[in-house]
C-alpha cells in the first residue's frame, strides 16, 4: 500500500488513485478526507461558520498557475481579511464573495505561496466533538491567514477597491495583538517547528452550489 503526499498542506494519505482537483494544489485523497470536515458544517448550528473552512482549505492548497486558482486564492484571502481583521461577520462570506465579483473584476495577480510548515490543517477538526468545531475552524482560519502575512497589504488593497464599505479604516487598523502559540500541533502540517502568532476568534464547509454562487470552484470532489 503506497502513500501520497498532498502538495498543498503536506499531509500524507493512502494512495487511492483519486483524481486531482482542477485549480487546486491538492490530491484527490486530501480533498476527500477534508470532505468529512465540510460535511460537519452542513449542520444548522455550524452553517454560519462555514466560510472559515472554505477559506482555510483553499488557501492551504493555492494554485497560482491558473486563472481560477489565482482568483480563488485572492477571494478567500479577502474574506479572511474582512472577518478576521475588519469585524465583518463570517456568516456573510458568500455574500462578500458575490459583492467582490459583482463587476467581474480582472485585477487579481498570482501571490507567492508562503511557507506553510506548522500551519494547521483540516485534521485539526477531525477528532474533536461537534460542539468544538466552530472555535476550531476559527483557529484554523487564523493559522492560515497568519501564514499569508506577506500578502496582507495586497489583499487589503483589493478589498478597498472592490468592497470599500466593508473596510472602514477606523475598524481595520491592524494591531499586533495576536496571542503567541509555540510548537507544532499534532494536526498541523509536518515540518520544522515554527512559532506562529495568532489570536483566537470564536468558529466552514460549503456545498458546491453555494461556492458556485460565489464564482468559486467546488471545494470537494466527494459525492
Amino acid at each position: 500500500m503506497s502513500l501520497i503526499t498532498c502538495p498543498g498542506c503536506g499531509l500524507t494519505h493512502t494512495d487511492r488513485g483519486l483524481p486531482v482537483v482542477p485549480n487546486r494544489a491538492a490530491t484527490g485523497e486530501c480533498v476527500a478526507e477534508a470532505g468529512a470536515v465540510q460535511a460537519a458544517f452542513y449542520a444548522p448550528d455550524l452553517l454560519a461558520y462555514r466560510q472559515y473552512v472554505v477559506d482555510a482549505y483553499a488557501c492551504l492548497h493555492a494554485d497560482p498557475s491558473t486563472r481560477i486558482g489565482v482568483q480563488t486564492t485572492a477571494l478567500c484571502l479577502m474574506t479572511m481579511d474582512l472577518y478576521l481583521e475588519c469585524g465583518q461577520p463570517v456568516s456573510e462570506g458568500s455574500t462578500m464573495h458575490q459583492e467582490m465579483m459583482r463587476n467581474h473584476p480582472d485585477i487579481f495577480t498570482p501571490l507567492a505561496t508562503p511557507d506553510l510548515d506548522g500551519v494547521l490543517t483540516h485534521r485539526h477538526l477531525l477528532a474533536p466533538p461537534h460542539s468544538q468545531h466552530a472555535a476550531l475552524a476559527a483557529e484554523w482560519a487564523r493559522s492560515v491567514w497568519d501564514a499569508w502575512s506577506d500578502h496582507h497589504t495586497q489583499v487589503r488593497a483589493w478589498n478597498h477597491l472592490l468592497v470599500p464599505r466593508r473596510v472602514p479604516d477606523a475598524r481595520c487598523e491592524r494591531t499586533p495583538s495576536h496571542a503567541r502559540w509555540t510548537g507544532i500541533h499534532p494536526h498541523r502540517r509536518s515540518g520544522p517547528q515554527r512559532t506562529h502568532q495568532r489570536e483566537h476568534a470564536p468558529g466552514s464547509a460549503r456545498r458546491p452550489d453555494a461556492r458556485a454562487a460565489d464564482g468559486l470552484p467546488p471545494l470537494s470532489v466527494c459525492h
